[in-house]
């Protein structure tokens, strides 16, 4: 994924971009990563990842806060959507760590 690019970071951590949607919410879900930025998803690369991440304490929220919503990903495009995973314990906090850029 490219969607990291369209943003600065403000994290004093690594930043890893692994290519794997399902992959980046498996290791928030653990704690592994404190959050994960997710560009044009689909539901099925969201749907186990977004249980553990829940079921670990964490969320899946849009850019304005909200929290993820299935039926706006149903349709099986990929929408022009990004989306922000938290681990438990950083909360909202972790949306303020991306600033969108033009580049």
């Amino acid at each position: 994924s490219r969607t990291h690019w369209r943003y600065e970071i403000l994290f004093e951590g690594k930043i890893r971009s692994l290519g794997s949607t399902a992959y980046h919410l498996a290791l928030v879900s653990r704690g592994m990563g404190v959050g994960a930025l997710l560009g044009r998803p689909r539901a099925w690369d969201l749907a186990a990842g977004v249980a553990l991440v829940r079921a670990g304490g964490g969320d899946v929220l849009d850019l304005e806060g909200r929290p993820l919503s299935f039926p706006d990903l149903m349709s099986g495009d990929s929408p022009e959507m990004t989306l922000v995973a938290h681990a438990a314990g950083y909360g909202r906090d972790v949306l303020e760590m991306f600033r969108k850029v033009e580049r």
